[in-house]
């Protein structure tokens, strides 16, 4: 299976920072390998229509039954949204069993250096600085940073507590009395978003719409 390239969703934004997941997927037998590809069909069929998705990549490595993939996201907040739906999250719980040790990573990106090379995209799993390029703004002259670094039972946790935790966070969004505060202070409560970037950005102060948006 040759490599899906780059394929953008939605324009990339030079100025602009996202982030961005970088994989390694090792399968422990090759009989695994058929179902693999098509739950990855699948699960590309979910990111084409998938909220904040800027771009993805795959590589199959089927002699050494491994699977590389790369993808950017607008923010956390749609990386998490698409991995908590399904088909990805049936998908990944189906696939954990026939998996060897995984390898994740989570970094920021700036939009001036995308697309990567397959070399670029891989350099962070494997614990490297992207390789040295020519162009202008390349990832690593960036400075590219990795935030996480976890194997697939890490994830799998993670995912566990956000699910146990995030009732109790979403209180705070969805209670009548902070509807009610929002309007006594000139907010739309008709729906819940003009209030909530409100009370995100309240524990920062006075910002600016820059520091706004980065947050």
């Amino acid at each position: 299976m040759p490599a899906l390239p780059w394929t953008q969703r939605h324009p990339v934004d030079p100025g602009r920072t996202y982030l961005a997941m970088a994989s390694r997927l090792p399968l422990r037998r090759r009989r695994s390998i058929p179902g693999f590809l098509r739950d990855a069909m699948a699960i590309r069929r979910q990111l084409a229509g998938a909220r904040g998705m800027v771009g993805y990549a795959l590589d199959a490595e089927l002699a050494r039954k491994t699977f590389w993939t790369f993808s950017v996201w607008e923010d956390q907040a749609s990386l998490d949204a698409f991995a908590g739906s399904d088909p990805h999250r049936a998908i990944t719980r189906r696939l954990q069993p026939l998996m060897g040790p995984t390898r994740f990573e989570f970094f920021q990106i700036s939009g001036s250096d995308l697309p990567m090379t397959w070399d670029q995209m891989k350099a962070p799993v494997r614990g490297q600085r992207s390789p040295d390029s020519t162009r202008q703004g390349t990832a690593a002259d960036s400075g590219l940073k990795e935030k996480a670094s976890m194997t697939a039972e890490d994830y799998g946790l993670a995912r566990r507590m956000w699910h146990q935790l995030e009732p109790v966070h979403a209180l705070f969004w969805y209670a009548p009395e902070v509807f009610a505060e929002a309007a006594v202070l000139g907010f739309e409560v008709t729906t819940r978003w003009p209030s909530y970037f409100a009370w995100r950005l309240a524990p920062l102060g006075a910002v600016g719409p820059r520091l706004a948006a980065s947050a």
